[in-house]
């Protein structure tokens, strides 16, 4: 059976549905992960919960587990720092489960149907597979989101920029991809957080942070460009104009917000001449007209011209 929510169409009344459905899941994943669910299982139907698992709803099969949440373990540290640009190395973290199932214990399939409300049920195993990750926790509009922000550091005024915080995705990993440091620093170590998803609304539960003990540096950044216009072909004695990116020279990613120091910018424009090109002509800027983006990185030459075809 597929998912109904991956396959309802785009249409606004499907859309609400998936919206429900997208809820409705996100209440019973936090639920049962948070331990809320557990609670009220007893309190209404003196159920106990503890040792069962959920099937997670729109699930094909019992292929999707849901555990309670323990703790978070890096699995991939940060490294290689620099000022404002994401680390060359970035931070993979693994959320794992309480681990509570004994795998020589389990049984086929037997379960307990519990009613949420009058039109809500959800199914849960007794006995389940064991696994140590947090699996199937993704959900799209209630996300468990890990924030990342610095401790212990030598600079006060340094934090985490550009990517401050990522989802737990369903094989139960949180992936950061653009992490970066505001500033150049000798040492740092970095404190991950999960934020209580918009859609709990127990306030007495404190989800699971994790301070990182590695000692880790910022230094400064290098930066290269690119023309955002390739393959241009000018006419002589015409005007064109061309666009420059800043990027940084590890990544190749777009970096932004060029004036987080106050920086004086100065830039520079020519022909660069290959060995295996004849070119001829210059590059002439009588009339050139230049600005520069610091937000966006990107700075813009006018009224370019080359005075001989080459």
């Amino acid at each position: 059976m597929e998912d109904p929510i991956e396959t309802i169409s785009l249409q606004d009344q499907d859309k609400l549905i998936k919206t429900e459905l997208n809820n409705f899941t996100a209440s019973i994943i936090n639920g049962f992960t948070t331990g809320i669910l557990q609670d009220k299982a007893m309190q209404l139907f003196n159920v106990t919960l503890s040792d069962l698992l959920v099937q997670k709803p729109n699930s094909n099969g019992t292929d999707a587990p849901i555990k309670k949440i323990n703790r978070i373990v890096v699995q991939q540290e940060a490294d290689r720092c620099k000022e404002m640009v994401p680390c060359e190395v970035q931070p993979v973290l693994k959320v794992v489960d309480e681990n509570k199932f004994s795998s020589k214990s389990q049984k086929n399939n037997e379960y307990f149907i519990i009613f949420l409300n009058q039109n809500k049920v959800v199914q849960v195993y007794r006995n389940a597979a064991n696994d140590d990750l947090l699996l199937n926790m993704a959900n799209e509009e209630f996300p468990w989101i890990v924030e990342a922000e610095i401790y212990d550091s030598d600079s006060p005024s340094a934090q985490i920029v550009v990517q401050t915080e990522a989802s737990l995705e369903d094989d139960g990993y949180v992936r950061f991809e653009n992490m970066s440091i505001s500033e150049i620093t000798s040492s740092f170590k970095i404190l991950y957080k999960f934020k209580t998803p918009q859609g709990l609304t127990d306030s007495n539960y404190t989800p699971p942070s994790l301070a990182s003990t590695k000692s880790l540096s910022s230094t400064k950044a290098e930066f290269s460009c690119i023309s955002d216009q390739s393959n241009m072909v000018v006419v002589e004695n015409e005007f064109f104009d061309l666009s420059v990116s800043v990027i940084d020279k590890f990544s190749s990613k777009q970096v932004k917000n060029l004036d987080w120091k106050n920086h004086t910018w100065q830039a520079t424009i020519g022909i660069h001449k290959m060995e295996k090109c004849q070119a001829e002509g210059s590059l002439q800027v009588d009339s050139l007209n230049t600005s520069a983006y610091l937000a966006d990185g990107v700075f813009n030459f006018e009224n370019l011209y080359i005075n001989k075809t080459g």
